[in-house]
């Protein structure tokens, strides 16, 4: 599945899945970071994605990807990179990697955790914090290539994979490279490389003057996170210093209402304390139309100026809903319609075991004043509609809100 995020161009970036290495020693005892999504906010040259397959018998045909604007490649899709070089990939909450020409990754389905990310072919130099490794996830980035598993901690490093040979080079950190067929493996160290191959592991040799120049590819990698605190308004205050989301109220339209119009209900939503957010609806009246509930929290962020290296790049955040045919995620206008600036996320199916589902919502360049904001149908496909008739259409609930500081290409 392809979301089309937003229809400006913005700086190179991607959000990826993560690897569990099976065979490398000590690895067992590490949990894999896992990203549900790749968020590709820029690149260069044209692309493809290729679909998770409906069953494991199919292949489906690539799908060519938008021109303009960021799209997001879900779990179980594959991506293949056009021509030329410099495409970023942020890494949801573990770093970043740029990906060169004549590239392709796979981002492992749901069911998958033995690794984090699939690299198919070409070359991609990563950059993975440690730091927001162990802050968020408290686990190990893990890198399955054609010969080879890789368990990361925190690194530079760079995989370049063709013609069944992958050479791995470590710029900066410690990675453990480990070949399954013949069960070896090696950790290789800052300023050394090896060339490995189905069966056989080669010796660790230094890095090259071309490899060492390479150096320069992790510019403008970098990546933090900001956990986010939701809150009502008017409830009890939030922590000094806390970044958070001020929700107002969750308001409920009929689709005939005119803008501007009074809702027809309003309620306040509820944040337990575990920091969950929730919107609930009881019931609803009777509508000669179907509803549109609406609702917009601020963010309230530190000042980012012009000059800051980094800048405030996606939100993310794990929703689930009952009793809604759709859910839409996006960042409120600043002036507080109801309408969203730039993309949008759309979520119409939703998983029968009520697990969450992971949303990444583009920030558009320029945008200060952040509201991250829903609209969602209450799914009445199956009700028909009976004067005075209540329905039940369940509640949207939001958690672990993550807002995503990347590279600002403006700063001085």
């Amino acid at each position: 599945m392809i979301r089309n995020l937003t229809t400006s161009p913005q700086p190179c970036l991607v959000l990826v899945i993560l690897i569990a290495v099976l065979g490398v020693h000590h690895a067992t005892s590490q949990t894999v970071a896992r990203i549900e999504s790749v968020l590709v906010k820029k690149r260069s040259g044209g692309y493809q994605v290729v679909p998770p397959p409906p069953d494991t018998r199919t292949t489906p045909a690539p799908v060519p990807v938008p021109g303009d604007g960021p799209f997001t490649v879900e779990a179980g899709a594959a991506l293949r990179s056009g021509g030329e070089d410099g495409t970023v990939l942020i890494l949801d909450t573990s770093g970043s990697a740029k990906m060169q020409s004549e590239t392709a990754i796979k981002v492992p389905a749901e069911n998958t955790s033995a690794h984090s990310l699939e690299q198919l072919s070409g070359t991609l130099f990563f950059s993975i914090d440690a730091d927001e490794l162990k802050k968020t996830q408290k686990s190990e980035f893990r890198l399955k290539t054609p010969t080879a598993l890789l368990a990361v901690k925190g690194t530079h490093f760079f995989a370049h994979c063709d013609g069944g040979v992958d050479r791995i080079g470590v710029h900066e950190g410690v990675v453990m490279v480990h070949e399954p067929v013949s069960r070896k493996t090696i950790t290789l160290t800052a300023g050394n490389a090896v060339e490995v191959q189905s069966g056989a592991m080669g010796e660790e040799r230094p890095l090259t003057a071309d490899e060492l120049s390479d150096q320069a590819q992790y510019e403008g990698l970098e990546l933090q996170t900001v956990q986010i605190l939701p809150i009502r308004e008017g409830g009890a205050p939030a922590p000094a210093n806390a970044s958070v989301v001020v929700w107002g109220k969750l308001l409920l339209r009929d689709a005939t209402t005119p803008p501007g119009q009074d809702p027809l209900q309003d309620r306040d939503p509820d944040v337990n304390s575990s920091g969950v957010l929730r919107l609930a609806w009881p019931g609803l009246p009777p509508l000669k139309e179907p509803a549109m509930f609406w609702s917009s929290g601020e963010i309230q962020t530190p000042t980012v100026s012009a000059s800051s290296p980094l800048k405030p790049i996606a939100l993310r955040a794990s929703v689930r809903a009952t009793g809604c045919s759709e859910v839409v995620l996006g960042m409120g206008k600043p002036d507080g319609s109801e309408s969203f600036v730039g993309q949008e996320v759309r979520q119409t199916a939703w998983p029968a075991s009520g697990d969450w589902v992971p949303c990444l919502v583009d920030i558009p360049d320029g945008v200060t004043d952040l509201r991250f904001s829903l609209r969602a149908l209450p799914d009445v496909s199956n009700q028909m509609r009976t004067p005075g008739r209540m329905f039940n259409v369940g509640s949207i609930e939001i958690k672990d809100i993550m807002l995503l500081l990347g590279p600002n290409d403006q700063a001085k």
